[in-house]
C-alpha cells in the first residue's frame, strides 16, 4: 500500500520516532476516549492482558513523504469515521502535522508480533501495521499546550490505548517545557471525564456552545510539575 515518491511529494517527509509504554490491568478500567470532546464507546471490547506493551510512535515531517503516507491515510480514515464533519481534520491533516507547534502520536497493533519483538524495536513496513488510535496536541505558547484530538478504533477500546496515548502526549508537552496542558470535553461524557481526572486534569470552566449551539464543553487543565 506504500506510495512511491512523486514530484508533488518533494519537500516533505514524515519521519517516525517510537516509544514503548507498559500498561497493566489496573490501567484499563476506564473506557477509551475517542477524542478530546469525549466521544466514548462504553461497551467492553475486552481487557488487555497484564503488562501488555503498547507500541506508540511519533509522526514528524522531515524531508520527503515516503511509505508513512499509509499511516496518515489510515489516521484520516479514522478521523472521518469518528468525528462529525465540522469537527474533522481529515481534509487538512497533513497541513496540521506540518505546523511547527503541533505533534501527533499514534498507537499500532502488529498482529502476531510478540511484546518482545516490539521491545527490541523491530520495525515492519508501515503498510503492514494497523493504526488503532492517535492523539494530537499543539503548543499555544511557550508554556501552554493543548490536547486537540484523542481517538481509538472501536474494536480496540478498553485495552489501554487511549490512556497510553494521552500519557505520552503529556510527556511530550512536559519535555517541551509546557507548564500547563488544557483540553475540552463534553460534560455528558462521564467516562472521558473520569479518564482525564485520573491523569490529574481539573475542571476550569464551562464553555457554552463550544462544539455546537446546543453542545457545551468543560475546559480542563493539568499543571505540570518539574523537579
Amino acid at each position: 500500500m506504500g506510495q512511491s515518491n512523486s514530484s508533488k511529494e518533494q519537500g516533505s517527509q514524515i519521519s517516525e520516532k517510537r516509544g514503548i509504554v507498559i500498561v497493566t490491568e489496573q490501567d484499563t478500567g476506564i473506557s477509551e476516549m475517542q477524542e478530546e470532546s469525549g466521544i466514548v464507546n462504553q461497551e467492553d471490547s475486552g481487557m488487555c492482558k497484564a503488562n501488555r506493551v503498547m507500541d506508540v510512535r511519533e509522526l514528524k515531517f522531515d524531508g520527503k513523504l515516503g511509505e508513512l503516507r499509509v499511516v496518515l491515510d489510515e489516521i484520516a480514515r479514522l478521523e472521518r469515521r469518528i468525528f462529525p464533519k465540522h469537527e474533522s481534520l481529515a481534509s487538512c491533516l497533513e497541513l496540521e502535522i506540518k505546523k511547527k507547534n503541533s505533534g501527533l502520536l499514534y498507537a499500532v497493533h502488529r498482529g502476531g508480533d510478540s511484546d518482545s519483538d516490539i521491545q527490541r524495536n523491530l520495525l515492519p513496513s508501515p503498510a503492514t501495521i494497523l493504526v488503532v488510535g492517535y492523539v494530537m496536541y499543539t503548543f499555544r505558547s511557550c508554556i501552554m499546550a493543548s490536547i486537540t484530538k484523542l481517538a481509538v478504533k472501536e474494536n480496540f477500546r478498553r485495552q489501554g490505548y487511549g490512556e497510553s496515548l494521552l500519557k505520552e502526549a503529556i510527556l511530550k508537552c512536559r519535555s517541551s517545557s509546557a507548564q500547563r496542558v488544557i483540553l475540552h470535553v463534553d460534560p455528558t461524557r462521564t467516562a472521558a471525564l473520569a479518564l482525564y481526572m485520573k491523569l490529574g486534569f481539573n475542571i476550569d470552566a464551562l464553555v457554552r456552545s463550544y462544539y455546537s449551539p446546543k453542545r457545551d464543553a468543560y475546559r480542563m487543565f493539568l499543571d505540570l510539575e518539574f523537579d
